[in-house]
């Protein structure tokens, strides 16, 4: 069963740059402020709507609970992740949805993040995927007929041949239903200590937690 959204719903790089932009500012009281704009290489059109609807979901991911089982996790399977930014992330840490300017202008997708580099940063991975699964939703795209048979068949060639490869798809996602399926389907065939190829991680921290993967990043 796919795990609730939650706070760390992102990419593992962000925990761990987030992790230096916090020592910039928290331990070294730098004060530096940071500005993310969203660039759009699509040439896309966009509706008011879709801007609505990226704010809402912002608000959502303000109100995201702490989870310290992936916490302990991360501690447990990656032991330079120092604890005192983890236990800040988990237990203190939210999404400010202020920190957003979001808008629709001439058809054209506006947002913004700013604010204190060790907070605006962590906007940046469930921004970009809330578009994606927004467009999955407003194209009604699905997935290819068949591909969870060519998945398997590709993680098992994978495997076969010696090809060691991780997984990093979290922000371009199709949706979340189909990412975590298709990581289901890949940690079938996961690299081993024969010297086998496979999937040796995933840089999604919440389902690199639930499936056990190597967290990438």
């Amino acid at each position: 069963m796919i795990p609730p959204k939650g706070k760390y719903d992102t990419d593992y790089y962000k925990l761990t740059m987030g992790n230096y932009f916090w020592r910039l500012n928290m331990l070294q009281n730098r004060q530096v402020d940071a500005l993310y704009q969203f660039v759009d290489r699509d040439g896309r059109e966009y509706s008011p709507r879709f801007a609505d609807e990226l704010k809402d979901l912002a608000i959502e991911r303000s109100e995201f609970s702490p989870n310290p089982y992936i916490a302990s996790d991360i501690l447990s399977r990656a032991p330079y992740m120092p604890s005192d930014f983890i236990q800040w992330y988990d237990q203190i840490f939210f999404h400010d949805p202020n920190q957003l300017d979001i808008s629709v202008k001439d058809k054209k997708l506006r947002i913004f993040a700013q604010g204190p580099i060790h907070t605006s940063t962590h906007h940046e991975i469930p921004v970009l995927t809330d578009v994606s699964t927004l467009i999955t939703k407003e194209e009604n795209r699905v997935p290819a007929y068949g591909w969870q048979a060519k998945a398997e068949e590709n993680a098992k060639t994978f495997y076969d041949r010696g090809v060691i490869y991780s997984e990093g798809g979290g922000r371009r996602a199709l949706n979340r239903e189909h990412h975590y399926e298709s990581l289901g389907i890949y940690g079938k065939y996961r690299k081993g200590l024969n010297n086998n190829g496979g999937i040796s991680g995933s840089s999604w921290v919440s389902f690199a937690a639930d499936l056990n993967f190597s967290y990438m990043g």
